[in-house]
């Protein structure tokens, strides 16, 4: 029981420290924008694309839509998936900046790619 207690003592120190070195950080983090997004979401996906705009797609409420807003915020562009995305889906980034969108309970066995460069002009 001896080897647990200096563990804990010395997990506890290193939470000290930390707080003592990384407190005045929570400083720097304050409230940029807020908004409404141009469909209601929940367990939707979202990605930053290579530009920095966040790409925000499916969810339950909007499952067959995509959009993308600026780094504000602000309203860029959207439209619509080639298949529902409503649970259980995905999206990733490729390397070349193109977004792929997988699965979802209604389309477990699709797949689509959408080119964000087109999608955010």
């Amino acid at each position: 029981m001896q080897h647990l207690r200096a563990l804990e003592d010395q997990s506890v120190y290193i939470l000290r420290e930390a707080y003592k070195h990384f407190d005045h950080l929570a400083m720097l983090w304050s409230f940029v924008s807020q908004g409404s997004l141009w469909a209601s979401r929940s367990s939707q996906c979202a990605v930053r694309l290579s530009n920095g705009n966040p790409f925000i797609g499916g969810g339950l409420a909007s499952a067959g839509t995509w959009e993308i807003r600026d780094g504000n915020g602000g309203f860029i562009s959207n439209g619509s998936f080639w298949a529902s995305r409503d649970l259980s889906f995905t999206c990733s980034l490729f390397l070349n900046g193109n977004v792929f969108v997988a699965g979802g309970t209604a389309n477990l066995g699709n797949w689509e790619i959408r080119n964000a460069r087109s999608l955010s002009e």
